[in-house]
């Protein structure tokens, strides 16, 4: 409780019931809902008191307890708040998927853009965005915490169609105002909280760098320990795309302390794996990616949602390390969602996720194959930092010049993220010796052996070995033994 309060038991007991409501207000716009209720249990029931109670709903996304003051405001207020507590109820019925009711007039202009709210969000509900659009159009919002939830309610329709782009940038709107109006603090929090990932996947050019400003200038109430965590991953990874490696690891480190549950604290392995790796730092990379897995296999499947089996889809660049554990994970996931797709947009972003999924568990021809489609796939949803790690996968893979363009245009903006790093390992002379030639060059590094002798251990024909020597020494533009050596040896140095 702020300083300077004092406690219910040593204020007078003429104290005006509407001053102790202003307060607990005051303690709700701090975020501040468990001392809110407790404050409340002390105060008699009537409409401020159930409207605050609705309000602490609102911003939980508790249904249950939104149907329920909003029924009660409806039932025993004739004033404005009666059209809003219906207005309420009726979205929580439609989450629900219960009958609505009928919908009251509004008293005021206020209360009119409150319900106008009430039914786009219904709208959005049934997945009709006109409607949504429409009804957002029929009242003009009052106050600031009205105005950023109607341009939070934008956002979700963009995300309706995929234009997670233009989303962003809705949501990246809804935050600017939110703290430049100092807007309570759990609704600055839902908009940051769904701002996040998108500053993390989307490529946004300046607005990225703004909306990084923007999240880091956030408040934290305590009961929002997930958006939190959503969000310090999101800036860990921007200062990585600028090839920050140290402060994006402590950021990592303060994620961790946050994590929820084992897949969060997989994700935050996951990353530090991706880091490391690019950093160089091999050992600490197989190190998180052990890790890594170990948090996923922890995983209980049952009631899994789409979005966590996106999670588990999007982590498995690093998960195949362990390719049966990564396959049962996969296998998992895929079967668990099945039914629980909502929305054209989530189907669609959850498909891309696994097609990925399935480029990194797959090989040869069917993994490029599944490379391909979830690059066109994210690059259509402007994911370009995915669509990045399908251009690179399927250079991997043997993909060719194509490719090769695809992956240096993504990375031109960001010269030292983790993905120009591996673009430059991937794009190197070394790498394009693969397959029965690379295990030549090995032998030809590890040993003083002979062509002869380099044949009878992998079981071929001496001039077999000087073909495939003859063809190294072509694509690495050398002319004897030692040069050859001498650029193995200098590139295992370098990465």
């Amino acid at each position: 409780m702020p300083e300077g309060w004092r406690s219910r038991s040593g204020k007078s007991e003429e104290m005006d019931a509407r001053v102790e409501v202003t307060r607990a207000w005051d303690l709700f716009h701090l975020g501040a809902f468990a001392e809110v209720e407790s404050f409340l249990s002390t105060l008699p029931k009537d409409p401020e008191t159930e409207r605050l109670r609705l309000w602490i709903a609102l911003r939980r996304g508790d249904n249950e307890s939104k149907r329920r003051f909003g029924a009660w405001l409806a039932e025993n207020d004739n004033g404005k708040l009666a059209a809003i507590g219906r207005a309420h109820e009726n979205a929580a019925l439609a989450a629900l998927n219960l009958p609505r009711k009928e919908w009251l007039p509004p008293a005021s202009k206020w209360a009119e853009a409150e319900v106008a709210y009430a039914r786009a969000l219904t709208a959005f509900i049934d997945g009709a965005p006109l409607d949504v659009r429409r009804h957002l159009a029929e009242a003009l919002p009052q106050i600031p915490e009205q105005r950023v939830r109607y341009a939070q309610l934008r956002a979700w329709i963009y995300g309706l169609v995929d234009d997670f782009e233009r989303q962003a940038t809705h949501l990246l709107s809804a935050l600017s105002l939110a703290l430049k109006e100092n807007v309570d603090r759990v609704l600055t929090v839902r908009i940051a909280e769904s701002l996040a990932p998108l500053v993390r996947e989307v490529e946004l050019g300046e607005l990225g760098n703004r909306a990084e400003e923007l999240l880091e200038r956030v408040a934290w109430p305590s009961e929002t320990v997930t958006a939190r965590f959503y969000t310090q991953r999101a800036l860990a990874w921007r200062k990585a795309l600028r090839g920050d490696w140290i402060p994006a690891m402590h950021l990592l480190d303060g994620a961790l302390t946050l994590a929820p549950d084992a897949m969060r604290r997989g994700l935050v392995f996951a990353d530090r794996s991706r880091i490391s790796l690019a950093a160089g730092e091999h050992i600490s990379a197989e190190s998180s990616s052990a890790n890594a897995v170990d948090c996923f296999s922890e995983i209980d499947w049952s009631g899994l949602s789409r979005e966590e089996a996106t999670i588990v889809f999007g982590a498995m660049d690093v998960l195949r390390a362990n390719r049966g554990v990564a396959l049962q994970l996969f296998s998992s996931a895929a079967d668990e969602v099945v039914s629980k797709l909502i929305g054209m947009a989530h189907g669609r972003r959850l498909e891309a996720f696994k097609t990925f999924a399935l480029s990194h568990l797959t090989d040869g021809e069917e993994a490029l194959q599944y490379a391909q489609t979830a690059y066109k796939m994210f690059k259509e949803m402007k994911y370009i930092h995915r669509a990045t790690s399908c251009a690179l996968r399927a250079i991997e893979l043997g993909g060719g010049a194509r490719w090769r363009e695809r992956a240096e245009r993504l990375v031109a903006a960001y010269p030292r993220s983790l993905a120009a790093r591996e673009y430059e390992r991937l794009t190197s002379p070394i790498a394009r010796v693969r397959g029965r030639m690379r295990e030549v060059a090995e032998l030809l590094v590890s040993s003083n052996k002979t062509a002869r002798e380099i044949g009878e251990v992998l079981g071929m024909a001496e001039g077999t070995v000087r073909v495939h020597i003859k063809h190294m020494n072509k694509i690495l533009n050398v002319e004897s033994r030692s040069e050859l050596v001498r650029l193995f040896i200098e590139s295992s140095s370098a990465a």
